[in-house]
């Protein structure tokens, strides 16, 4: 069995067509999604995508194998094995098209061979694809791993003239709905990419940007779609297309990227196609990236003697198994905070409120009423708190044992992104503080 892992970088699941957006963003992701298994309910656990990517791979929560930021002084132990170290052990061609511009030498354990194309840049699809398709037709005879990493939909997002979605006035000065997005610390990041785009105004047209850079590549994954159909080994291939976060537009004051333990960023996309094995069909269990791991080892008929905290999906996609209960997620970029979500409720502690310091300090939504998590329902309902808090905390405690909360170490010792921040102030002759009195943020 073959074994094309595909993960499209900040894709939220909430702006694919396939998953009910207004837009038609993916229109080949949704074919190729009508003919696999698509879960509805996916979530990432650990964020962004260095915390992501190492759980994807190890099948391991950030809580134990302790990477949950980027530049955090934490390494991946060696003793910790990767998938496609295992993979490689058993026989399969390892090989990595990638996109992870900031690698940590976990990320490139195992491969027999490693493309970093966009070198200190970021590749394009087409990139990525002028690498991935001769590699599939001159190695298509071995049994193989190939990941795809894609990173069209990160910021900054490029304008795509075939896929315009925008149909308002970019630069109405009447229109004031990223004035809080040019007030926040966060935004000395984006500050070449805003002005290249002409000083707009309209949130709606950045997030018309980004449904374009879902389209491209979207067009772009029909590519490899073609190949594998040319190549003749669809049936021999297990495909795996998910991404690592979503991404947050406007909400909860967050816009245009990745932080924040809400449904825009942790809510991702995750369709399977299992060489025909089982019906396609869509799944509405809860799902993690921990569970990724442990499913491809098991269908390509690996058994794995460590422990893994995930656990396979083989059965759900016979139509037999069922999901998780709680999904336990965390962050320690730009904000610290850890969640527990259920079908129902999510919860979340700020444990240091980083770039958002008006945030509240404890959240509380009804995940049925209130999909899109606007009302806090902290201080009304406080027997659901109560009950969420205690399984949350109980549960940290347990899986840490004796061990320190990496992310309360890493918030103690200052989070990655406010060093980011304060290095973009100073280039700007501020300093954080000063930052903030002169945008009136707090």
């Amino acid at each position: 069995m073959n074994i094309l892992f595909i993960a499209i970088d900040t894709l939220a699941a909430g702006h694919m067509s396939c998953y009910g957006y207004g837009r038609k963003t993916s229109p080949n992701l949704d074919r190729f999604a009508n003919e696999s298994i698509l879960f509805l309910n996916a979530f990432a656990s650990d964020i962004p995508t260095q915390p992501a990517y190492t759980t994807m791979f190890t099948g391991l929560r950030g809580i134990r194998h302790t990477i949950v930021s980027h530049d955090g002084r934490n390494v991946l132990d060696p003793a910790i094995p990767v998938l496609q170290e295992i993979l490689r052990s058993n026989g399969y061609l390892t090989c990595a098209v990638d996109n992870l511009v900031d690698m940590k030498p976990w990320f490139i354990r195992g491969y027999s061979q490693y493309f970093n194309p966009g070198g200190l840049q970021f590749a394009t699809a087409q990139r990525i694809n002028s690498i991935a398709i001769p590699w599939l037709e001159q190695n298509y005879r071995n049994k193989f791993f190939l990941f795809l990493h894609y990173w069209d939909p990160h910021t900054p997002y490029i304008p795509h003239e075939k896929y315009n979605y925008y149909t308002g006035k970019k630069n109405d000065p009447g229109n004031k709905s990223l004035e809080r997005f040019k007030k926040q610390m966060v935004y000395p990041f984006f500050a070449r990419w805003f002005e290249d785009l002409g000083d707009v105004t309209d949130a709606e047209y950045i997030v018309a940007l980004y449904d374009g850079e879902i389209s491209y590549v979207d067009e772009k994954l029909q590519e490899i779609f073609d190949i594998i159909e040319k190549l003749d080994i669809l049936d021999d291939t297990l495909i795996i297309i998910t991404s690592d976060h979503g991404e947050s537009m406007t909400e909860h004051e967050i816009y245009f990227d990745h932080h924040g333990l809400y449904e825009t960023t942790t809510h991702i996309p995750l369709i399977i196609k299992p060489q025909g094995r089982f019906k396609p069909r869509k799944i509405k269990e809860m799902v993690q990236h921990i569970d990724l791991m442990p499913t491809i080892l098991e269908l390509a008929g690996i058994k794995m003697h460590s422990k893994l905290d995930g656990r396979s999906l083989v059965p759900l996609l016979k139509g037999e198994g069922k999901g998780c209960k709680e999904v336990y997620m965390n962050e320690c970029l730009y904000q610290a905070k850890i969640a527990i979500r259920t079908e129902d409720w999510k919860f979340i502690i700020a444990i240091d409120k980083g770039v958002h310091p008006e945030a509240p300090d404890r959240e509380l939504y009804n995940l049925k009423d209130d999909p899109e998590e606007k009302i806090n329902l902290f201080e009304k309902e406080r027997d659901v708190v109560d009950n969420l808090e205690l399984k949350l905390l109980r549960w940290r405690a347990a899986q840490l044992g004796n061990k320190p909360d990496p992310v309360r170490v890493e918030a103690g010792l200052g989070l990655p992104a406010l060093a980011w921040v304060d290095r973009a102030l100073k280039s700007m002759n501020l300093r954080r503080e000063d930052w903030i009195a002169k945008q009136k943020y707090i």
